[in-house]
């Protein structure tokens, strides 16, 4: 396999946004954290620690995303 091509697409988000990717993760990560031995209470905490970062510089999310193209 021979790769030819490697690009990243980052997300960057330096102020929250109800309707941002990063806002959007916050819900399905819930499960997880409470299969993870997180309790309700402790992820509510987080939960709503994040959300009240809404001045200016409180907020960062990045997340690359990599998209690799390859011969076979």
């Amino acid at each position: 396999m021979t790769l030819s091509d490697v690009q990243s697409f980052p997300i960057m988000e330096t102020r929250y946004d109800p309707d941002s990717f990063s806002v959007g993760l916050i819900e399905p990560m819930r499960a997880s954290a409470l299969k993870q031995g997180i309790s309700a209470e402790e992820f509510a905490a987080w939960e709503a620690d994040l959300r009240s970062r809404t001045s200016d510089g409180e907020w960062f999310f990045c997340l690359d995303r990599f998209v690799f193209t390859a011969t076979k």
